[in-house]
């Protein structure tokens, strides 16, 4: 299992909000994916080309993972987004979820 694992929502700049998803100590290396469901759905839906950074500390040998993505300004309230990170070759999976309840208030879950 990752060392640590975390999902944040977080404000860069002035009104641009960016997703965070990280994880470190992960052996082999993790796969992270993120997807949405909004409020007029019930599935989660893999959002496509988002940006994953994956290096392996050369004295360790463990892979730390980003994923990165900034959402659409039209989020609306009720939208939930979910990091997963699953470490292949094994059972190992792990979901994180945010849900976006205005467009400037979440809740992680």
């Amino acid at each position: 299992p990752p060392q640590t694992f975390d999902f944040n929502y977080t404000e860069v700049s002035k009104g641009d909000r960016e997703l965070e998803c990280h994880a470190k100590g992960v052996y082999p290396r993790p796969v992270l994916t993120l997807s949405e469901q909004t409020a007029s759905s019930s599935n989660f839906h893999v959002i496509p080309k988002v940006n994953v950074t994956t290096h392996q500390n050369s004295e360790t040998q463990y892979f730390e993972a980003t994923l990165r993505h900034t959402p659409h300004q039209s989020s609306h309230a009720g939208t939930i987004f979910e990091c997963k990170l699953e470490i292949p070759q094994t059972n190992y999976i792990r979901r994180k979820r945010i849900k976006i309840f205005f467009p400037s208030k979440v809740q992680n879950e």
